[in-house]
């Protein structure tokens, strides 16, 4: 069963850092127009900030349940070289535990956030203010499914080591 949950998690990762890698790239081409801009033309594009801002944000939000699930989020390696294997593995359950309350508490509420938005619109792009704030909604989402999947994983392996 756990199998099936990795390659489902495999496959949304997949698309998640397809996304992520995109928007990248746009934010980047953003960020080099705005300065293009700046240093050549005695004008300056006025939505570029505004839409690296949203960019940024997406980014976030697509890239980060992938470094979680991937277990590259800021570690103290350094702390833990100390303890047991065994004493190692309670820590990563009760961390992946405490990300996937937090994750499902705020992934809960999210849908009041995107509310905040609707019927605002941003002032420079004219773009709906609900298409940013969701992108709290998608970041936990995805935190709460790989933090639940990561807790799983490591109540197995405490059993194991």
């Amino acid at each position: 069963m756990l199998d099936k949950i990795r390659k489902v998690n495999d496959f949304i990762a997949k698309i998640l850092l397809s996304i992520g890698t995109f928007l990248f790239i746009i934010l980047v081409l953003v960020v080099l127009l705005q300065i293009a801009t700046r240093l050549f033309i005695p004008i300056s594009i006025s939505w570029t900030e505004e839409i690296s801002r949203f960019l940024f944000l997406h980014i976030v939000a697509f890239v980060a349940p992938v470094v979680l699930k991937e277990r590259k989020l800021v570690f103290v390696d350094l702390l833990f070289t100390m303890f047991p294997k065994k004493i190692i593995s309670i820590f990563k359950v009760i961390s992946d535990l405490m990300i996937s309350i937090l994750s499902i508490i705020i992934f809960s509420q999210s849908y009041k956030y995107i509310l905040l938005g609707v019927g605002q619109i941003a002032p420079v792009t004219g773009l709906p203010m609900y298409i940013p704030y969701s992108m709290v909604f998608i970041l936990f989402l995805f935190l709460s499914l790989y933090g639940i999947t990561n807790f799983l994983d490591n109540l197995t392996n405490i059993n194991k080591n």
